[in-house]
């Protein structure tokens, strides 16, 4: 059986390349480039190969609070995305330089009201960045997949509180 260490590294790798790779092509329209087969870097975020978007930071400090905390804590979590956003906080350049509107949303609400379950409900809110960093979570529950799809959800209401990110996250 594969020890929760090693499930964490496999998918923490796993995210970080394939989000670098996808890093030269972030924002573009599907079907508008030639399919990635290295990682060349550059991209809107003007990246250096294999240096990872905000998605891969936000999974690093969800997977960081996971570890830290033994188990699923929202406030924790939410301190780690905002000390990702306004320090750089594993960011591999140092600074946030791509934080999505909802998220950023999410964020301020929680700096104003403490309330940890921040993300906007609004269907128009709806994103993709709770998916993008879901990874650490189903390893790290993988012995209670019950668990491990009910807190998938939970972990997007943090900053994508709309039912079909929800939904996306189980």
């Amino acid at each position: 059986m594969m020890s929760r260490q090693m499930r964490y590294r496999g998918s923490s790798a796993g995210l970080a390349a394939g989000d670098a790779l996808g890093a030269t092509v972030d924002f573009e329209p599907p079907g508008t480039f030639r399919p990635m087969t290295d990682m060349v870097g550059g991209g809107a975020p003007d990246l250096e190969p294999s240096q990872w978007t905000d998605a891969t930071s936000m999974a690093l400090c969800l997977a960081e609070s996971l570890i830290e905390c033994d188990g699923f804590h929202e406030r924790d979590q939410m301190d780690r995305y905002v000390l990702c956003k306004d320090c750089g906080y594993m960011s591999p350049v140092g600074t946030c330089f791509d934080c999505g509107r909802t998220v950023e949303k999410a964020l301020k609400r929680y700096k104003t009201t403490g309330e940890s379950s921040a993300g906007p409900a609004d269907p128009r809110s709806a994103g993709n960045g709770s998916l993008m960093r879901l990874a650490p979570t189903p390893p790290f529950y993988a012995t209670d997949p019950e668990e491990a799809i009910r807190m998938s959800g939970e972990s997007s209401r943090a900053t994508h509180g709309a039912r079909t990110c929800v939904d996306a996250c189980r």
